[in-house]
């Protein structure tokens, strides 16, 4: 039966706004720029499904008629956000094409049968269990920027891993993050309801993109409802459900990495001030590897940037540190990166020598740990 409803404006362009990101890409299957409408006893569930990620939503609206069908997820945004009235009236007509009243406005758009719409990952309520929204806010936080670009090699690192485990009688959740760079690993204790999320292999790879969506998704939400099940991550509410599918392989070994570094020297200095000297070095790095000195002596690291065709630079920041004096090569970037989903006044850099990674902590950080490799000089 052809779908006819009215809906309030504000709420369905608050959806639509939700899943640009899930239907604005480059699909290579022309319904996935779609999204799907189901209307039912007076509720809109709305539907943006890609290959790794699905987003499905409902809202209340009057209706006229129940049904399904897919519209163009973009067209219909571009509608309802320009749309000077307070409700949409969609109504179906002949062929998959819908009318779109909005005040004045009436708008004729070309849908897709709902039956050709990918089936939403169904999941076993029972094996839900209840999260609070903070705990994976804060991992995503500290990690999200050191997740490999898709045009990785190493198909594992465009993922952010989430390890749980259970450790001297407290249960841990973990989210690491490298892109063969850096490394980036946020530790936080959790209730051991949490262990349900472990699945055979120990290893819960989220894509980017998943990720992305899995923030947006928990914030604004005190609590979600989330369930492992095979490779598919569900996080909800009673209103709405996200679907991660899961990435497959192996993750390198964090936990050798990180024990590879010794804390032979210890530099501690204020973090504001060592942003603001980072990005001052940035303005004249020579390559795409945002390449600085540091030279490293009593109480004083100095930063400086050359660049052939432009000039240099040379700053003096004073710092606590006690150990031989030592030349340093990193990515600045990295470090701003790095430094910029810190906390506290003061943040701990770890070296063991001349050519050795950088480890970043920090007392008000408790759980988090950043691992930066070194560059050529």
């Amino acid at each position: 039966m052809p779908v006819h409803c009215v809906i309030n404006k504000e709420k369905i362009l608050n959806i639509l706004a939700g899943v640009q990101n899930i239907t604005n890409k480059k699909n290579t299957i022309a319904i996935l720029d779609n999204i799907l409408l189901q209307l039912e006893n007076s509720l809109l569930t709305i539907t943006a499904i890609d290959m790794e990620v699905g987003l499905q939503l409902s809202i209340e609206a009057e209706e006229m008629a129940a049904g399904s069908i897919t519209l163009p997820s973009k067209k219909l945004y571009e509608i309802v956000k320009v749309s000077s009235s307070d409700t949409i009236e969609i109504k179906e007509t002949e062929n998959n094409w819908v009318t779109i009243k909005a005040g004045p406005s009436i708008y004729s758009l070309a849908g897709m049968a709902s039956a050709e719409y990918p089936l939403f990952p169904r999941r076993e309520e029972e094996k839900s269990i209840k999260v609070p929204s903070v705990l994976f806010l804060e991992l995503i936080d500290r990690t999200q920027y050191a997740i490999a670009d898709d045009q990785e090699n190493m198909y594992s690192l465009t993922s952010a891993l989430i390890d749980i485990e259970e450790k001297d009688g407290s249960t841990l959740i973990r989210m690491v993050s490298s892109d063969g760079h850096r490394l980036s690993l946020m530790e936080k204790a959790a209730d051991s309801e949490i262990l349900k999320l472990k699945n055979e292999s120990g290893l819960i790879l989220v894509p980017r993109r998943g990720i992305q969506e899995m923030k947006k998704y928990c914030e604004g939400r005190d609590e979600v409802e989330m369930s492992l099940e095979n490779d598919l991550l569900f996080i909800s509410d009673d209103k709405s459900m996200l679907a991660i599918r899961l990435k497959k392989g192996e993750y390198p070994p964090y936990k050798s990495i990180i024990g590879v570094i010794q804390k032979k020297y210890q530099v501690t200095v204020e973090r504001e001030k060592f942003i603001e000297s980072l990005i001052r070095s940035d303005l004249f790095t020579r390559d795409i590897y945002h390449t600085i000195r540091i030279d490293l002596a009593r109480d004083s690291m100095i930063f400086s940037s050359e660049n052939t065709e432009l000039g240099s630079f040379k700053e003096e920041l004073p710092v606590s540190y006690e150990g031989e004096n030592l030349t340093l090569g990193f990515n600045c970037r990295y470090f701003i990166e790095t430094l910029e989903v810190m906390e506290g006044e003061k943040v701990h850099m770890y070296l063991d020598g001349q050519d050795s990674a950088c480890c970043f902590t920090s007392e008000a950080d408790q759980g988090f740990l950043s691992i930066v490799m070194p560059m050529n000089i």
